[in-house]
């Protein structure tokens, strides 16, 4: 039937059109609104060009004013979830990941839930002695540390529990989930690394955007990992210097000479990835910088300031 009607009336239609057509064309000159839309989109494609531009240089200015210091080392890298921009300063070199490296196993540890191969309340035991060792430092008592599995993961995380982190990743293997990281996309991110754990900004903002996506092993699994870093207790560094109501969804990390932080910034108009890892002489001094770098940053993805 509608084929039936199509021929029936297909040449009133094609006339109709041409006379629709012809219509146009006679009246394009005489016409000059369709010029001016043209022009106006064209002006609005222009000037939000032009704004993204400023707003690039603006961050990359806070950046390199800020970061690039003789006397040490940071890098950074910075992604707005939104529109997809990255700024960076060298995020694909690896520095000492320090706690940041807890992310992977809390990574590995959802994973191993979500296909039954340990379960929230099994038990993770270990001598004090062995865990300081494998820590590096002097040994404390022959007592046992014991965690279940689900309190290990928020210790782990809230507080950089360091007991916590060695019982979980020793229960996985620290080459299986630099593998599992692999296997998921992840690179340059290394537990089993003869100089400590290493990482770039690259692979751990990955990180939190599989969390952010809800890719992180599965949707639920990465609302948990989101909760827990929303709980992070440690604030001196990327939320300091926010808006009381903004929420941060981070982890940080620290050494003698390392401070790093890495999370996910829940902003008013959208929500940004930061990552800063910091060596430098003066590792206070690195976490203030940081801190007033995330102000600087924030203010400029939110408010154009």
């Amino acid at each position: 039937m509608p084929y039936q009607l199509f021929a029936k009336f297909k040449i009133p239609l094609i006339l109709a059109g041409l006379a629709f057509l012809s219509f146009l064309l006679t009246n394009y000159n005489n016409k000059p609104h369709f010029q001016e839309v043209f022009t106006i989109g064209k002006n609005l494609f222009e000037d939000k060009a032009k704004v993204n531009q400023e707003r690039a240089d603006k961050i990359y200015s806070i950046l390199k004013s800020n970061l690039q210091s003789p006397n040490g080392k940071y890098t950074a890298y910075v992604k707005d979830l939104k529109s997809g921009e990255v700024f960076s300063i060298l995020p694909d070199e690896q520095m000492a990941a320090a706690s940041i490296y807890k992310l992977a196993v809390m990574y590995k540890t959802f994973d191993s839930l979500e296909k039954g191969d340990v379960k929230e309340n099994d038990v993770l035991s270990a001598s004090q002695g062995r865990l300081d060792n494998l820590l590096g430092q002097k040994q404390g008592s022959g007592s046992i540390v014991s965690h279940t599995v689900d309190d290990a993961l928020s210790l782990m995380i809230t507080i950089s529990d360091n007991y916590s982190a060695l019982l979980l990743a020793e229960k996985f293997g620290w080459r299986e989930i630099d593998n599992y990281l692999k296997n998921q996309g992840i690179f340059d991110f290394e537990l089993n690394n003869p100089n400590g754990t290493r990482a770039t900004a690259t692979s751990v903002g990955q990180i939190l955007e599989k969390i952010y996506l809800g890719q992180a092993v599965s949707k639920s699994a990465s609302n948990e990992m989101k909760k827990l870093l929303l709980s992070q207790q440690v604030n001196d560094r990327i939320p300091k210097y926010l808006p009381q109501n903004v929420k941060v969804a981070h982890k940080t990390g620290e050494l003698d000479t390392v401070r790093n932080d890495a999370g996910i910034v829940f902003g008013k108009k959208s929500d940004y990835i930061f990552v800063f890892f910091t060596d430098t002489p003066n590792p206070d001094a690195a976490s203030e910088t940081i801190a007033q770098t995330s102000r600087d940053i924030y203010n400029v993805l939110e408010t154009g300031d």
